[in-house]
């Protein structure tokens, strides 16, 4: 992979789900204050960078670059991205939440590098 992880800021949460199979996906801080999955074009708060099962700790990458395992239609180095409904990273739609910008380009399934930036929608 051309691309790696630089420059991570992490902190260690609680998991809302199963995320055993979730490792490199886009989470949001819950009510409870626990990370669960990010739904679909909604503002994420981190990638979780592990394996963790229900109210297991794990630990969010919040600033840098950082891997996300891609979704459907892939992404191009230079997309606004956002998350699909299981917190895959997508190329980002009208009216998306902003989570990053990908540094590189991937196809479904496989992972790319993404600089992580919170904010914004992609406009129409």
């Amino acid at each position: 992979m051309a691309n790696l992880e630089q420059n991570l800021s992490l902190i260690t949460m609680i998991s809302a789900d199963d995320m055993s199979a979730a490792q490199y996906r886009f989470v949001s801080i819950d009510a409870d204050g626990k990370v669960a999955l990010t739904g679909a074009g909604l503002k994420a708060d981190g990638v979780n960078q592990e394996a963790p099962v229900v109210d297991e700790a794990t630990v969010v990458a919040i600033s840098g670059i950082s891997f996300l395992e891609v979704g459907a239609g892939g992404v191009t180095a230079g997309d606004d991205v956002a998350s699909d409904a299981t917190g895959k990273v997508v190329a980002g739609v009208t009216d998306d939440s902003i989570n990053g910008v990908a540094v590189a380009t991937a196809a479904a399934g496989e992972l790319v590098a993404v600089l992580l930036g919170f904010g914004g929608v992609v406009p129409a």
